[in-house]
């Protein structure tokens, strides 16, 4: 089953912390009439918050980085605030960093309220009221496994709490990550980012979810399993989505989904997967649904969509070893194996019912 979070009215799910967030700053008076929103963003948190703010009267300042699509920088932009898109790949801790610069301008200003969705506990909060009793309710409490990427962690740290308290623990968590992102290394380590080797910070095409930090929002204690997933996995999977479902989802949701097909032939008939789809494919006209760009990636050649017969989905047939990230995988497999002792097959079989 998927919760197709990209209709929600900014277009994903991150509107489900904005509005929270907002909420509990107002209930508790740390934010006034007049203020002003600050957030740092990877874009549908910006969109989010630039709503609620449009909607209650707040003004709003959206700092991206140049990773963003033009789609999403253009929706923070459309309800009339501020947006600041810094430089891409700088080092988690540089201060002019995307996330940094959010307390930056806001340790200057007294009317500037930040969001902090890495850090604010109200953000899993917001999941566990609302995401979490959504499922339970939806399956009428069937539920069995859910899947869910992590880039704050909010999803899977609120979501799968609830879950796992409604089922008594019978609900299983599966967090997959983007190759280039610390999580798996810190899940599978002390919980903090790896710095070198295979499992620390790489350059990544997926946008939203994964890091190059551990947010203080993630649980990892609530994640049963994570499985690792290279780009062109996630990209070829929103294709299938699309082309075969009528499904236009971003890569976050390519993500969860190809964890989703590998898990589901390894469960028992009757089991209940739901899968989180966060945003929309709106969001990526110009990068995962363009050809042109796929093949600038390395995803796609222009010889495989020529010799593709008609309707052919030639990016989700397009062999292992045009996948960039195809080695750096297996590399980032292996540094997760030396460290706890487990693989990408192992960690799929710690969450299918022995």
């Amino acid at each position: 089953m998927a919760k197709c979070e990209y209709l929600n009215p900014s277009g994903s799910i991150k509107d489900r912390i904005a509005a929270h967030i907002v909420d509990c700053a107002e209930q508790d008076g740390r934010l006034k009439p007049g203020d002003t929103l600050v957030a740092s963003t990877s874009g549908n948190t910006g969109a989010a918050v630039a709503m609620v703010a449009a909607i209650r009267g707040y003004g709003y300042i959206a700092i991206t980085n140049a990773k963003c699509s033009q789609e999403k920088r253009d929706s923070m932009a459309a309800y009339g605030g501020k947006l600041i898109v810094a430089q891409d790949g700088l080092a988690a801790d540089h201060p002019e960093h995307y996330v940094n610069l959010e307390a930056t301008l806001c340790a200057r200003r007294s009317d500037y309220f930040p969001i902090n969705q890495y850090e604010n506990p109200d953000n899993p909060g917001a999941y566990y009221q609302t995401l979490g009793p959504e499922i339970w309710r939806q399956t009428g409490g069937g539920v069995t496994h859910f899947i869910a990427g992590g880039s704050t962690g909010g999803t899977v740290t609120g979501t799968g709490r609830f879950l796992k308290e409604a089922s008594r623990g019978r609900c299983k968590v599966l967090m997959p990550d983007p190759v280039g992102s610390v999580m798996l290394g810190a899940y599978h380590g002390d919980g903090t980012a790896v710095v070198i080797g295979a499992l620390a910070a790489k350059s990544y095409a997926v946008e939203g979810v994964g890091k190059d930090s551990v947010p203080g929002c993630v649980d990892f204690s609530i994640v049963d399993a994570m499985l690792s997933v290279t780009d062109k996995q996630c990209f070829d999977m929103c294709l299938r989505l699309s082309r075969e479902e009528g499904l236009l989802t971003g890569g976050s949701s390519g993500l969860n989904m190809h964890a989703a097909v590998e898990l589901s032939g390894r469960c028992k008939p009757g089991a209940v997967i739901v899968v989180v789809l966060p945003d929309s494919g709106v969001k990526y006209l110009s990068k995962i649904y363009s050809p042109a760009w796929r093949r600038s990636k390395g995803f796609e050649t222009q010889e495989d969509e020529a010799d593709a017969p008609a309707g052919a989905d030639t990016d989700a047939d397009a062999g292992a070893a045009r996948d960039p990230q195809r080695d750096a995988n297996l590399a980032r497999v292996s540094s997760a194996f030396k460290l706890s002792g487990t693989s990408n097959t192992d960690q799929l079989l710690n969450v299918v019912d022995k």
